[in-house]
C-alpha cells in the first residue's frame, strides 16, 4: 500500500493552477498552525472548569480543526508507531487513573491525551516539500528571535508597557500570559526578551535553540547561528542556551569543519564574539550568566526546582507502593508532593510523569515522543535534546503552546522516503 506524498510545487508547476493548488494545500494548514501555535499563544480564554481557572489558547481549538482538515484530505496519514505507543499511555493513563487514591484531575489527564494525540498523523512530504517546510519554519522562528533583541534593544530608550505586557488593549478573559514582565535582575528596569509573541522569555530562548539545531543537523546551514545566538543572549535563559550547548555545539564545529568556505568565519567568530562580549559585559547585563550559576542553592530558582527539590520530591514518591510506583498516583497529583517545601513549584516532565503515570507512563511517553520526533527528522541528536527539554528543562507537558511548537516544529510532517504507512512491508 502505497500514499500519495505532497510535492513542492515547482517553476513550471506554477504555470498552472492544478498542480500548485494540490502542493499548496497543505502548507496553508502549515501557515495556520504556525500562526496558532507561534503568534498567537498569548491569546486564549479564561474558562473556570470544576472550580479551577484553565487558561485555554486560541490553538486548542484552532489546531484540532487545521489537523482534521489534512486528514480529511488525505494529506496527513496515520503511523502505525505512534498510534501503538499512544494506545500505552492511554492505557496507562486509565489505570493510574482507575488505581489512585487520593483526589486526581480528569482534566489533567484529558489535557495529556488531547494534546499528543494529536501527534499520530503527520503529512508525508517530497524531499523538495520537506525542506521548503523547514525553510519556513526557520523564516518565522527567525522573525520572532529578531523581534525579541529589538525588543530587549528598544527597552533601553523607550517604554511601552505595550512591548512586554498586552494587559492594556486585550480584556483578561482573551489574554493569556506568563511572566512577561520578567526582569533581568530584581529592580532592573530592564526586562527579558520574549520575542513580543511568545509567553516567556525562556520559551524565545527554547524557539531560538531548537531552529538553529534544525538549521545545523537537518539543513546543515549555519547561517541562522546570529540571529537565534543574539536571541537567546536577549531572552537572559540557560534553557536554550543549554539545550544548543548540550546537542549542537558538536555538530555545529563540525560543519564549521568540513566546509572550507565557512572556516574563516568560524575563526573570525570564535575571536569577534568572546571580545565583543568583554567590552560590552557591563551594558548587555552578562554578568546574569555568571551570577544564575548560584541559583542551585537559591530555593526561589527554577534551576533549584528542576535539579534539586525535584528530586527530594522523588524520594518522597519512592515511599509509595509498588502498585503506585508502576502506574502512578494519579493525574495532576504532582503538586501534592509539593506539600512542606513550597507552595508553587517547578515540576519537570519527568517528575510530573513519574508520579502522575508512573514508571509505564514515563517510559510510554518517552518512547512516543522520541519516535515522533525521530520519524520526522531521521536524527538521533533532535530526538534526544527534544526529550531531554520534555524532561528536565521544561514544566509543561500539558501546556497546549507548548507541545503544539513540539508538534509544528519536530513532528507535524515525514519525508514518503523513510515513512512506514498501514499495510507496508517491514523493511
Amino acid at each position: 500500500m502505497s500514499y500519495p506524498a505532497i510535492e513542492a510545487p515547482s517553476a513550471e508547476a506554477r504555470t498552472t493552477d492544478a498542480p500548485y493548488a494540490a502542493a499548496s494545500g497543505p502548507f496553508m494548514a502549515f501557515r495556520i498552525q504556525t500562526l496558532l501555535a507561534i503568534f498567537l499563544q498569548r491569546i486564549g480564554f479564561n474558562q473556570t472548569i470544576g472550580g479551577v481557572l484553565y487558561p485555554l489558547p486560541v490553538s486548542l481549538i484552532g489546531t484540532p480543526l487545521v489537523l482534521g482538515w489534512l486528514v480529511w484530505r488525505g494529506w496527513a496519514r496515520p503511523s502505525p508507531a505512534r498510534i501503538g505507543l499512544y494506545c500505552i499511555m492511554v492505557v496507562g493513563a486509565c489505570f493510574s487513573l482507575l488505581l489512585a487514591k487520593s483526589e486526581v484531575s480528569s482534566m489533567s489527564m484529558y489535557m495529556y491525551l488531547i494534546l499528543y494525540g494529536m501527534f499520530l498523523f503527520p503529512v508525508v512530504l517530497e524531499d523538495d516539500a520537506y525542506e521548503r517546510y523547514y525553510r519556513m519554519i526557520l523564516k518565522v522562528a527567525v522573525a520572532v528571535c529578531l523581534i525579541g533583541v529589538a525588543q530587549y534593544a528598544i527597552q533601553y530608550v523607550w517604554h511601552p508597557k505595550w512591548l512586554f505586557t498586552w494587559r492594556d488593549f486585550i480584556a483578561p478573559e482573551f489574554l493569556i500570559e506568563f511572566n512577561t514582565l520578567n526582569w533581568t535582575s530584581w529592580g532592573s528596569g530592564i526586562y527579558k526578551a520574549n520575542g513580543f509573541f511568545l509567553m516567556e522569555a525562556s520559551w524565545l530562548s527554547q524557539l531560538a535553540a531548537r531552529a538553529l539545531l534544525i538549521a545545523v543537523i537537518l539543513l546543515r546551514d549555519p547561517r541562522y547561528l546570529i540571529p537565534c545566538g543574539a536571541a537567546m543572549l536577549a531572552t537572559y535563559s540557560g534553557t536554550g542556551i543549554t539545550l544548543f550547548v548540550l546537542f549542537g555545539a558538536i555538530p555545529l564545529m563540525i560543519l564549521y569543519l568540513r566546509s572550507p568556505r565557512l572556516l574563516p568565519w568560524a575563526v573570525l567568530g570564535a575571536v569577534a564574539i568572546p571580545l565583543v562580549m568583554m567590552v560590552f559585559y557591563r551594558q548587555l547585563n552578562l554578568e546574569l550568566f555568571i551570577t544564575r550559576l548560584n541559583e542551585f542553592e537559591s530555593v526561589n530558582s527554577s534551576a533549584y526546582f528542576r535539579f534539586v527539590l525535584s528530586q527530594q520530591i522523588f524520594e518522597r514518591f519512592q515511599a509509595e507502593p509498588f502498585l503506585t510506583l508502576v502506574f502512578g498516583s494519579g493525574p495532576g497529583t504532582a503538586d501534592t508532593y509539593l506539600a512542606g517545601y513550597v507552595n508553587d513549584g517547578f515540576i519537570p516532565g519527568w517528575l510530573k510523569l513519574s508520579v502522575d503515570y508512573g514508571f509505564v507512563g514515563f517510559m510510554a511517553f518517552s518512547a512516543f515522543l522520541v519516535t515522533c520526533v525521530y520519524q520526522t527528522t531521521q536524527s538521533r541528536i533532535i530526538a534526544a535534546a527534544v526529550l531531554f527539554q520534555y524532561l528536565w528543562l521544561d514544566s509543561s507537558l500539558v501546556v497546549p503552546q507548548a507541545a503544539f511548537v513540539t508538534l509544528l516544529m519536530m513532528c507535524a510532517v515525514v519525508r514518503r522516503s523513510t515513512f512506514r504507512p498501514f499495510g507496508a512491508p517491514a523493511a
